[in-house]
């Protein structure tokens, strides 16, 4: 039988809700660490599906780890976890209660298990955001210049820099 488990992601921690044999949860959090991951992936039970939200690069280590340990694993949207708390006229917003409710979901909606992107997209993404922020920065950094050139004095070093 399959045993869902929410995983609320955060920077520094991973909120972790499992069902227990008595219909209440057992909670922990771990360190958003790959060997925290590891310990966590070590801890789950047979059968575990995984929910957890998209949280930008936060959420893509666990799921990597996960998907490499071949956990079955499902990412949802915030849109679609907002939705289902509004639902279940959820009104305790805790990284716990975050968990449990990822649980619910999965229990309630058995969502599609996620697979990962190749290793080569992966980086690809990571060139194109990092090639969007050069471009951010080189237009700031023009605007930036543009707006010296109305000054009375000029620091020539300024403008060489």
């Amino acid at each position: 039988m399959k045993t869902y488990v929410g995983i609320d992601v955060s920077k520094d921690t991973l909120a972790v809700a499992l069902p227990t044999s008595e219909g209440s949860w057992k909670l922990r959090n771990i360190r958003n660490t790959p060997e925290g991951i590891r310990k966590l992936i070590s801890s789950l039970p047979s059968q575990s599906h995984v929910v957890l939200e998209v949280t930008g690069s936060y959420s893509v280590r666990l799921t990597y780890l996960l998907c490499q340990a071949q956990v079955a694993v499902s990412v949802i949207t915030p849109k679609q976890s907002h939705h289902f708390a509004k639902l279940q006229l959820s009104i305790t917003k805790t990284d716990e209660s975050d968990a449990v409710l990822l649980a619910r979901y999965g229990q309630l909606v058995q969502p599609p298990l996620y697979t990962m992107e190749s290793e080569t997209l992966l980086r690809l993404k990571q060139k194109r955001t990092l090639l969007r922020q050069y471009k951010q920065q080189q237009r700031a950094l023009a605007n930036l210049l543009h707006s010296f050139s109305s000054l009375p004095v000029r620091d020539e070093r300024v403008q060489s820099s």
